[in-house]
Protein backbone atom coordinates (compact mmCIF):
# COMPACT_ATOMS: atom_id res chain seq x y z
CA UNK A 1 0.00 0.00 0.00
CA UNK A 2 1.29 3.44 -0.94
CA UNK A 3 2.06 5.83 1.93
CA UNK A 4 -0.15 8.87 1.38
CA UNK A 5 1.66 11.01 3.96
CA UNK A 6 4.57 11.45 1.52
CA UNK A 7 2.41 13.70 -0.69
CA UNK A 8 3.72 17.28 -0.76
CA UNK A 9 0.66 19.27 -1.88
CA UNK A 10 -0.90 19.41 1.59
CA UNK A 11 0.04 21.43 4.66
CA UNK A 12 2.08 20.14 7.58
CA UNK A 13 -1.05 19.88 9.79
CA UNK A 14 -2.85 17.84 7.14
CA UNK A 15 0.14 15.50 6.87
CA UNK A 16 0.05 14.90 10.63
CA UNK A 17 -3.66 14.12 10.44
CA UNK A 18 -3.01 11.76 7.57
CA UNK A 19 -0.28 9.99 9.58
CA UNK A 20 -2.55 9.33 12.52
CA UNK A 21 -5.30 8.06 10.20
CA UNK A 22 -2.80 5.69 8.55
CA UNK A 23 -1.62 4.55 11.99
CA UNK A 24 -5.26 4.09 13.02
CA UNK A 25 -5.89 1.66 10.15
CA UNK A 26 -3.44 -0.81 11.68
CA UNK A 27 -3.96 -0.14 15.40
CA UNK A 28 -6.92 0.20 17.75
CA UNK A 29 -8.40 3.68 18.13
CA UNK A 30 -7.42 3.93 21.80
CA UNK A 31 -3.76 3.18 21.02
CA UNK A 32 -3.78 5.67 18.14
CA UNK A 33 -5.27 8.43 20.28
CA UNK A 34 -2.79 7.86 23.10
CA UNK A 35 0.14 7.80 20.72
CA UNK A 36 -0.79 11.07 19.03
CA UNK A 37 -2.28 12.77 22.11
CA UNK A 38 -5.71 13.38 20.62
CA UNK A 39 -9.22 12.63 21.83
CA UNK A 40 -11.33 9.85 20.34
CA UNK A 41 -13.88 12.39 19.12
CA UNK A 42 -11.12 14.22 17.22
CA UNK A 43 -9.98 10.94 15.66
CA UNK A 44 -13.49 10.05 14.51
CA UNK A 45 -14.15 13.58 13.23
CA UNK A 46 -11.02 13.43 11.03
CA UNK A 47 -11.81 9.87 9.94
CA UNK A 48 -15.31 10.92 8.87
CA UNK A 49 -13.97 13.95 7.03
CA UNK A 50 -11.14 12.10 5.25
CA UNK A 51 -11.58 11.53 1.52
CA UNK A 52 -8.72 9.48 -0.02
CA UNK A 53 -9.38 11.02 -3.44
CA UNK A 54 -9.09 14.55 -2.06
CA UNK A 55 -6.30 15.06 0.48
CA UNK A 56 -7.42 18.66 0.84
CA UNK A 57 -10.24 17.29 3.00
CA UNK A 58 -7.72 17.16 5.88
CA UNK A 59 -6.83 20.85 5.65
CA UNK A 60 -7.98 23.36 8.25
CA UNK A 61 -11.41 24.83 7.70
CA UNK A 62 -12.65 28.28 8.53
CA UNK A 63 -14.09 28.70 12.03
CA UNK A 64 -16.12 31.71 10.97
CA UNK A 65 -19.87 31.20 11.24
CA UNK A 66 -21.63 30.66 7.93
CA UNK A 67 -24.30 33.21 8.80
CA UNK A 68 -23.39 36.48 10.48
CA UNK A 69 -26.21 38.73 11.62
CA UNK A 70 -26.43 42.16 10.14
CA UNK A 71 -27.02 45.11 12.47
CA UNK A 72 -30.70 46.00 12.73
CA UNK A 73 -30.19 49.42 14.27
CA UNK A 74 -29.33 52.38 12.10
CA UNK A 75 -26.26 54.49 12.85
CA UNK A 76 -28.49 57.48 13.55
CA UNK A 77 -30.48 55.53 16.14
CA UNK A 78 -27.33 54.32 17.90
CA UNK A 79 -26.02 57.89 18.06
CA UNK A 80 -29.33 59.04 19.55
CA UNK A 81 -29.13 56.35 22.25
CA UNK A 82 -25.59 57.46 23.11
CA UNK A 83 -26.75 61.07 23.42
CA UNK A 84 -29.65 60.06 25.66
CA UNK A 85 -27.43 57.88 27.85
CA UNK A 86 -25.06 60.81 28.37
CA UNK A 87 -28.02 63.00 29.23
CA UNK A 88 -29.53 60.40 31.63
CA UNK A 89 -26.57 58.42 33.08
CA UNK A 90 -28.64 57.08 36.01
CA UNK A 91 -30.75 55.03 33.53
CA UNK A 92 -27.91 53.06 31.88
CA UNK A 93 -29.22 49.80 33.33
CA UNK A 94 -32.15 49.87 30.88
CA UNK A 95 -32.08 48.02 27.58
CA UNK A 96 -31.78 50.21 24.49
CA UNK A 97 -35.41 49.49 23.54
CA UNK A 98 -36.71 50.45 27.00
CA UNK A 99 -34.49 53.48 27.02
CA UNK A 100 -35.78 54.70 23.67
CA UNK A 101 -39.37 54.06 24.61
CA UNK A 102 -39.09 56.14 27.76
CA UNK A 103 -36.78 58.98 26.68
CA UNK A 104 -36.93 59.30 22.89
CA UNK A 105 -40.06 61.41 22.98
CA UNK A 106 -38.58 63.86 25.49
Amino acid sequence: MRRLSKVKEISREAKVRLKFLEFGREHPVTVTCRRFGISRSTYYRWKKRFNPNNLGSLENRSRRPKNVRKPTWSVRLVERIRELREEYPQRNYMSPAQFLQQYASS
